[in-house]
Parts: structure tokens; sequence; C-alpha cells
């Protein structure tokens, strides 16, 4: 097939305007925008304010304080696994700090999910609930959302990762470090091409294979789209990493379905892995994805096979991102389970609520009632363990007490699952595998 495909490279640009309030009111460009770096902040009535010696308060009553407001909700796990630091965070920094999470959900919501969290139930942190005021000020989409307010002025608006010791200190110090900000972008129909977020591309029927820098504000995505009326077909991705890009072109059930085991399937021979695998001790998430996440769109001649589709995706990615890559089966270590089912009677399970406790520390390791389907899929999701491989034939649910070990001690691990019955064994075994290089 000749398809003729027009690369684009589209940069969006926001300009968000930065004049300042009245003590009462947004200006006309802040109602649709909300506030952001430099503006004044209002004194606003905070109502229902729970785990708090008040239901109400002013925003003036923490003038003193540096104030970080976390937008959140109990749906969002990520946002309840912080939760815990700023509590912590809140602690040591006492009256000079005020952390205030703010959801727009009941106060039953968040009372269940304190008593049913062993980290939170000793809170000290105010919830502010049900609200409809402070989100109009800090307007977002993608939580969690955080706002650091100091002496009555926005200096920050961040993602959660932000929130550290380190930077607490930095703040109280005056020393507010030129931070990202960030911005979600409103009203954006997902089912769009992404190049209509900008007028002025000509809206003229063409076929189109476009990469486009990370867009702020945009939730991953990925998807396929038929316009019978165009005829056309439209695959895209949206602020998807390199290796998450490439792993849509390959073709389906050419790596494995599963998330950890795929990345496991991932060979990289570069000289800076940097670009391709996030490091958290080295920059923060936001920035790292700004630098390296990108969108995928384009456009083809409905007649176009998906595997046409992603052929076409993939020299697309090597062209823009200098690279090759290629599926090759590669002899590879694993840790292989097997077992007489017979033998391994006693581990069927008595029931009850399922549990995978695997952690990196020196601590007691245990399912309860799961399958081993579950045991190898949580198992593949520990980076230092090589890949694992079942061959039990088990198929039925286990009750499995690993002891007290590291998931990362390999030897240790072996012989936990040998003294319960299962074997385990280092094998070197042909895997198919997805191989990216540097051209």
């Amino acid at each position: 097939m000749n398809t003729k495909i027009i690369f684009l490279q589209v940069i969006f640009l926001l300009s968000i305007g930065n004049n300042s309030i009245g003590q009462n009111k947004l200006n006309a460009q802040q109602q649709t925008t909300g506030l952001t770096v430099g503006d004044s902040v209002p004194d606003i009535l905070i109502s229902n304010i729970i785990n708090y010696k008040k239901r109400k308060v002013y925003l003036s009553d923490f003038k003193d304080k540096i104030v970080i407001l976390d937008f959140w909700a109990t749906s969002c796990s990520g946002c309840i696994q912080k939760l815990p630091l700023l509590d912590s965070l809140q602690n040591k920094y006492g009256d000079r700090i005020q952390i205030l999470p703010v959801t727009f959900e009941p106060d039953s919501n968040v009372f269940k999910m304190l008593h049913s969290n062993s980290k939170l139930k000793n809170s000290a942190l105010p919830f502010v609930t049900n609200d409809k005021v402070l989100s109009k000020y800090f307007k977002h989409v993608l939580i969690p959302h955080i706002a650091w307010i100091v002496k009555g002025k926005v200096v920050a608006i961040t993602q959660s990762e932000y929130v550290t010791d380190h930077n607490i200190e930095a703040v109280i110090a005056g020393k507010i470090a030129a931070w990202s900000i960030k911005k979600d972008l409103f009203n954006v129909k997902t089912n769009s091409s992404l190049v209509e977020l900008k007028p002025e591309i000509p809206k003229s029927t063409f076929f189109y294979s476009a990469l486009i820098p990370f867009t702020d504000g945009l939730a991953p995505a990925n998807g396929l789209q038929i316009d019978s009326n165009n005829k056309t077909v439209r695959y895209y991705a949206v602020n998807n990493s390199i290796l998450t890009l490439y792993a849509s072109t390959l073709a389906t059930g050419e790596l494995s379905n599963s998330i950890p085991l795929f990345y496991k399937q991932i060979e990289l021979l570069v000289k800076d892995s940097s670009r391709y695998v996030f490091d958290a001790n080295k920059m923060y998430l936001d920035e790292w994805e700004r630098q390296n996440c990108y969108s995928y769109d384009g456009i083809f001649p409905i007649a176009c096979s998906i595997d046409e589709i992603k052929d076409n995706m993939r020299a697309s990615l090597n062209a823009y991102l200098n690279l090759q890559c290629k599926t090759d089966k590669v002899k590879t270590k694993c840790i292989v389970l097997s077992a007489d089912p017979s033998s391994t009677n006693r581990l069927k399970t008595n029931g009850g609520k399922q549990i995978i406790h695997l952690s990196d520390f020196l601590e007691k390791q245990y399912f309860i009632n799961v399958g081993i389907s579950d045991i190898v899929g949580a198992l593949n999701w520990h980076k230092s363990l090589p890949i694992v491989i079942d061959r039990t034939g088990i198929d039925y649910r286990m009750d499995i007490d690993l002891g007290e070990l590291k998931i990362s001690d390999i030897d240790s691990l072996i012989n936990a699952f040998q003294q319960n019955g299962i074997k385990a064994s280092i094998e070197y075994v042909t895997i198919k595998k997805l191989i990216i290089k540097e051209k």
C-alpha cells in the first residue's frame, strides 16, 4: 500500500493571565482559569471542615502560616497514598504550615476512608469536605492538585510530589524555587484529533502521522476510532512514555498482556536509560514527563489493517526519536515454578479475604485465598526479580506463608516456595523481547 504520510510536530503553548484579583471576586479571565502563581487570594470562607477545632474558618485565620491545599478524592489511590506523608509533615512543622486536603465528597466518604486506613486513624489533618468554593479559585481537572499560599499570594501550583520536607523548608526560608506550574486543560474533546487543539492547522482531509511533545493537562490515553463517513481510521496515544508508545506498535499477542511481565520483556540497548525509565531519585515525575513523553496521532485510510497502522506508527517513532525497534527471541534468566498438584493440597485456601502481602522489606510475606496466576503476577511487579513463570498446573486457590524475608533475596524466596511444596528454580528460558536501541 502506498500511503503518503505527513509528519507533523506540534508544540502547544498555553498562555495564562497573571492579573491580581480584588478582595472578594475573581476577574473575568480568572473566572475561566482560576488563580495562578502570583495572584492574590481573597479571604475565602472555608466551610465543612472535619477533624478540626472549628467547622468553618476564613483563609486569613492561617495568615501567619504556609497554606498547602491538596485537592483529592477517595477514588484516587495516589492521593490517599500521599496523605500519611502530609500528616507527618503537618506534625513536624506544626504552626508554621497548614495542610488542608480538599474534596468535593461528603463527610461520610472521608470518615470511612480514615477509619479503614490504619495509617490515618490518628491523623492530625483537617479535611475540607463538600467543597464548592476552593475548587472555583483553584481550577483543575487532574488530581492530586496542590496550591501553595504564602502571605495571601499563590506562590506555586504543583503535583503532589513537590510536597516534601526539603521543599517546605525552602518555602519557609523564603527560597521558593521556579517550579513548573501544573496546568490542566479544560473542555478538551477526547474524541477529537489532537491537531484540532490548534485552530490554525488546516482542517482539509489528509492522512498523517504526528508525534507531539508532552501536553500539560491531558491524562494518558490510547484508542482507535473509525470514521465511516470520511473513510478513515485514527489511532492515538496521549502523553505516553517512549516505551509505552513502542508497546502500542506490537501485534496482538506478540508479547505478554500482563503489564509487569511486559516491561520485563523490554531490552534497552542504550547508553542512558533515563530517557526511557523514570527515576524518582533524579527528578520530579512531571518534569520527566515533559522531557520524555509524547503523544502520537495518526489518521489513515479505512482500508488499512491494524497491523499496517502499527507498522507506520513504529516507523514514525523510529524516525523522530532516532531509534531502532524490533522483537526477537532472547535466552533470559527466569524463576520457574513447578509442582505436583497432589503434593500441594495442604496449601488449599481456607477462604476469606484475598490478600497478597509482598514487600521489599525484611518482613513476613504471604498470600491468602489467591490463585497461582495472582502469585506470579504479584512477583513480576517486583523489578528486582527475574521474570517468574508458572509451570505448576495448580488450578485451585491457596494460602501460602513464605515466612520472613526480602522479596529481592532470590535464594531465600526460592527456598520459601520449596518449603511450601512448590519447586522454584533458576532457568534460562527463550523469551520474546522488545529490543530498542539507538541508531
